[in-house]
């Protein structure tokens, strides 16, 4: 139907499962290598790797299918604006609480990170009909990125103030 977005993998469903299993490697994958090199490096891969993975599973489809034209910004300078910041907060989403988790051992901005990525991919694969979702990314990031910071300091206040004081005879 007109004006309505088709599935890129067949239904609604599948584009789910696939968008979580793309946010899951994104965001789980490089926490497996913490022993191995030094925490912003890691944290930094992670974050170009996302950009990039984000980035390609936006543009390879719509190119592919011919609507890439069809959503663009008629002026140039504007979308690669739009795009760049769009690209830039993808990254830093993830590798900020890759960071915070490598670094610190803060988990709620892992999830937050897990939640978005996932969203914005399933967004991505939502073809035709929709408005540029990789412009709305770039307008919508810097909510998510405002929540992984809020959860980090709630954590890390929680554990440092908090969690210390339960149990304790005083």
């Amino acid at each position: 139907m007109q004006g309505l977005p088709d599935p890129l993998f067949g239904s609604i469903p599948a584009n789910w499962g696939i968008a979580v299993a793309v946010a899951l490697v994104l965001v789980a994958l490089p926490l497996r290598y913490r022993r191995s090199d030094t925490p912003l490096r890691i944290a930094a891969a992670s974050g170009v790797l996302a950009a990039g993975v984000g980035l390609a599973l936006w543009a390879v489809p719509r190119l592919w299918l011919g609507t890439f034209r069809q959503f663009s910004f008629p002026d140039l300078p504007v979308a690669i604006a739009v795009y760049g910041i769009g690209t830039l907060l993808l990254a830093v989403q993830v590798a900020g609480p890759v960071y915070g988790y490598l670094e610190y051992g803060l988990v709620s901005p892992l999830a937050v990170a897990l939640t978005s990525t996932t969203l914005s991919t399933f967004l991505h694969f939502q073809l035709g009909g929709e408005t540029e979702s990789f412009a709305l990314y770039a307008v919508f990031a810097p909510w998510v990125l405002g929540t992984i910071v809020g959860l980090a300091l709630l954590e890390s206040g929680a554990r440092r103030y908090v969690i210390p004081r339960v149990g304790s005879p005083e």
